[in-house]
């Protein structure tokens, strides 16, 4: 799985930091990554943000990006599975969650079908 960082990324994120606080470090990671495709962990899967692999020399550990900086996403392993609010933990089924065996407490990650997950498969 894969997510295209926007082009206006860093402006993106100097406009999103001006109340919080603007960090350069953020920036700098920002500059490098517009426009480029990038790995995600999958192990770390939600809903409106995404964990990048590491990049050598930009960042060591997986960095956590919202959506509002992703322009596209390349293989979505999420189509199919929901994360369970009762053991915090991915099932690989919508109905029931494939860890816990509960059924109340799953959040799928899409509703419709997964057509879409093969979408810029390569």
């Amino acid at each position: 799985m894969k997510v295209k960082i926007r082009e206006d990324a860093p402006d993106y994120y100097s406009i999103m930091s001006a109340d919080f606080g603007w960090d350069t470090g953020w920036e700098n990671i920002f500059s490098y990554l517009k426009g480029r495709w990038v790995e995600v962990d999958t192990n770390h899967l939600h809903k409106y943000e995404y964990y990048l692999k590491p990049i050598k020399g930009l960042f060591d550990e997986p960095l956590r990006v919202d959506e509002d900086f992703i322009e596209d996403i390349m293989c979505d392993v999420r189509y199919g599975k929901a994360r369970c609010d009762f053991c915090n933990s991915i099932s690989l089924n919508r109905k029931i969650c494939t860890n816990c065996g509960r059924k109340d407490y799953l959040n799928p990650f899409f509703e419709d079908d997964e057509e879409k997950a093969h979408k810029n498969c390569k």
